[in-house]
């Protein structure tokens, strides 16, 4: 539903768009992460739409031992956009908080022209997110 909602939102965009959720992920009961996820995703989907002159979006999530890792790739970025990302004081600002704040981390990388966005966020067991204080 969200990459559909986002979509709708940007009807002159044509992404193709790749997403890949593992079985783990989708079996998840906790609502507190699942409420984190789509946040984070919300934001780094709706990113891609709103700054990326690409042609594809491929989104992935998994677990990875204790981690919960999302993978989004989009090409058509740039320096200039990595600088804006970096430098951001809103909405990039606000993930890096959210994805702080529950033992995480967000990594961002750019190769010619593919940017790739990494997050980890540490589950200490199927029904948690670790905190950080």
């Amino acid at each position: 539903e969200v990459f559909e909602n986002i979509k709708s939102l940007y009807m002159d965009k044509n992404l193709e768009v790749n997403v890949e959720i593992s079985d783990e992920i989708k079996s998840l009961k906790n609502e507190n992460i699942k409420r984190i996820i789509l946040i984070i995703t919300r934001e780094l989907i709706n990113n891609v739409y709103k700054h990326s002159n690409g042609s594809y979006l491929n989104y992935k999530i998994f677990k990875n031992g204790k981690d919960i890792c999302i993978n989004v790739e989009s090409n058509g970025a740039d320096s200039k956009d990595l600088r804006s990302i970096e430098k951001s004081k809103r909405g990039v600002m606000l993930l890096k908080l959210l994805v702080g704040s529950n033992s995480g981390k967000i990594d961002y990388n750019l190769d010619k022209d593919l940017l790739s966005t990494m997050v980890k966020l540490e589950v200490g067991d199927e029904n948690t997110i670790v905190r950080r204080p």
